[in-house]
């Protein structure tokens, strides 16, 4: 998209203030590179570097497994779109759960959060629940076998955990992450979701 030139100038002066810049997308990297005066870095978030206090659970063969999910809920154009996207994440959790005879984990990073469990559970999804501190959480997803999620970082805390991760992008910098970690064929448009 464009920005504004008073966004721009605001951009400008900021950027004077700062000997080191660091993004996690490209497109935040080439907006930044037209108004800053040394090199803009991409890198992946901080807490990719997050170390869990427990080792990964041995996941072959477990019965029933253990899926992670997350979901976007913030801001007013998720909040919008909630409708619309359950009418993908019930029938693609529904799927998962016939064939895999799995269960779910509902690990939560933001309070609005809380009204997918109540959701899913209205379509006759159970989910066991996670909202803990971060290092907490991190540690909880070292138990599943897979993780499906929406929200950045809670794919940052499974790819740090070493779970195996996909997520439904709703923003470039999922999709922008997924490739900086080597793996953005498991990021998937919703529009192009398939359940």
């Amino acid at each position: 998209g464009t920005v504004a030139p008073r966004s721009l100038a605001m951009l400008r002066e900021l950027s004077a203030q700062m000997d080191l810049v660091a993004v996690r997308d490209q497109s935040s990297r080439d907006l930044l590179a037209a108004v800053h005066r040394g090199p803009v870095r991409l890198i992946g978030d901080p807490a990719v570097l997050m170390t869990p206090t427990r080792r990964p659970a041995a996941r072959a063969g477990r019965q029933p497994a253990l899926v992670g999910i997350n979901f976007a809920l913030h801001g007013p154009n998720n909040a919008a779109s909630l409708p619309e996207r359950m009418r993908w994440i019930v029938p693609l959790l529904g799927r998962m759960r016939e064939a895999w005879q799995c269960r779910f984990r509902y690990v939560m990073h933001s309070d609005v959060e809380r009204v997918f469990p109540v959701l899913l559970r209205q379509h006759g999804i159970e989910t066991e629940v996670i909202d803990a501190p971060v290092q907490a959480t991190l540690d909880a997803y070292t138990e599943v076998d897979l993780h499906l999620c929406q929200m950045m970082h809670s794919s940052i805390l499974a790819v740090a955990a070493g779970v195996p991760t996909i997520t439904i992008g709703y923003d470039a910098k999922n999709l922008e992450f997924f490739r900086l970690m080597g793996i953005g064929d498991l990021c998937f448009a919703a529009k192009d979701l398939d359940p």
